[in-house]
């Protein structure tokens, strides 16, 4: 409990300072259930859902991604940098439904000291996730993509609102 006490202060001052932007690394601790990254089973297909490692963020979404947002693995098909301040991607998380990689974003963002601020349905089958810590904020569309895929559309802020930086 200490161990997670003292990694969600570090993360916390992490996002204020910008640490993480500029190269300095600060790794969450694994899943306690299950010693690795994935996410605990929330929903139908949770179990499916997988963390990125830092350097699959680094390479597939942006090289100065902030190494204390956790995103699921999946087919990048858009990722890029706004400055150090906003970042915004497309995945397509293969044979997971929208539930449970909503469940996956909720649950690691959640387990980082992140606030949920807002949840909406606003198509069939969507959702949207805004998510706040800090000065950063982050928003996602997460939608059906073709028979059992979710496509998430994510746009981050450090310092900045979501709105401002679309």
């Amino acid at each position: 409990m200490l161990r997670r006490l003292a990694t969600a202060t570090v993360l916390c001052a992490a996002l204020i300072a910008g640490a993480g932007c500029a190269g300095r690394t600060v790794t969450p601790p694994a899943t306690p259930a299950t010693g690795t990254d994935a996410a605990p089973s929330a929903s139908a297909g949770a179990d499916r859902v997988t963390q990125m490692t830092l350097d699959e963020k680094r390479s597939l979404v942006a090289s100065n991604f902030p190494v204390e947002v956790p995103l699921p693995m999946g087919e990048v098909s858009r990722g890029q940098a706004q400055g150090d301040t906003a970042w915004d991607y497309e995945i397509v998380v293969v044979g997971a439904p929208v539930s449970a990689v909503a469940a996956w974003y909720k649950e690691f963002y959640l387990a980082r000291s992140w606030r949920v601020a807002g949840e909406e349905s606003p198509s069939e089958g969507a959702v949207t996730l805004t998510l706040v810590k800090n000065g950063a904020q982050s928003r996602i569309v997460i939608e059906p993509d073709g028979a059992s895929n979710a496509r998430a559309s994510g746009v981050l802020g450090v310092g900045t609102q979501v709105l401002q930086t679309q």
